[in-house]
């Protein structure tokens, strides 16, 4: 895990990129945007701050990121190599929260998609 400082304006990951890392913030704001299934262009569908993550619906899911986040404010986050995070998830299993929160994101920017992850989620 490396920590990260983002400058404002700055694209932490784009729609369509490859998926190669899960992040979590430590500290400001986060603009996630999507064109979706719909396409045309990208609609604000959330705003992350502390404590918030994204990252993990590409890495779970091995498609290209479903949307892009842009730091709003200078932010700090943790970065984690996608390869350790998915096994990390082989020796110990995910929270069901995080599950829960992957499939509520996917469904808000590609309704048609379902999360297939298979692993087992802990309470």
């Amino acid at each position: 895990m490396e920590e990260r400082t983002v400058p404002a304006g700055t694209v932490v990951v784009a729609e369509g990129e490859e998926a190669d890392a899960f992040y979590a913030v430590r500290s400001g704001s986060l603009a996630v945007l999507s064109a979706g299934e719909r396409g045309g262009p990208p609609a604000r569908i959330n705003t992350l701050g502390p404590g918030d993550y994204f990252g993990e619906i590409g890495l779970l899911e091995r498609i290209p990121r479903t949307a892009t986040v842009t730091a709003e404010a200078l932010t700090r986050c943790y970065r984690i190599d996608g390869d350790e995070f998915l096994e990390a998830l082989t020796t110990t299993p995910p929270a069901a929260s995080m599950l829960e929160g992957a499939r509520a994101r996917l469904a808000t920017s590609h309704p048609s998609r379902r999360l297939t992850y298979e692993g087992e989620a802990v309470a």
